[in-house]
């Protein structure tokens, strides 16, 4: 399969439904705003038509509904103090 006709698509957050598709194997083109896991490649036949367009003006798609980025908060730990004997 020639690597233009190769879409892959990459996930975001803890919804395995939301994703994106980008003709970048390594996902650098997507936006940096959230984190994306490589997720399988697709055959760009098998995209429709909306997808396709976006990915010809943009370089990327994505659904039109994202959740908000998943912020992960530190966690503070209190450090162990050893018992003295």
């Amino acid at each position: 399969m020639d690597d233009s006709k190769i879409v892959y698509a990459f996930q975001t957050g803890g919804a395995k439904k939301v994703f994106a598709l980008t003709h970048e194997k390594s996902g650098s083109n997507l936006p940096k705003d959230r984190v994306w896991r490589y997720w399988k490649p697709y055959d760009n036949a098998r995209v429709h038509d909306d997808a396709q367009n976006a990915l010809v003006d943009h370089g990327f798609w994505l659904p039109a509904e994202m959740p908000e980025p998943e912020v992960i908060e530190p966690v503070v730990v209190k450090p162990r103090i050893a018992k003295r004997r």
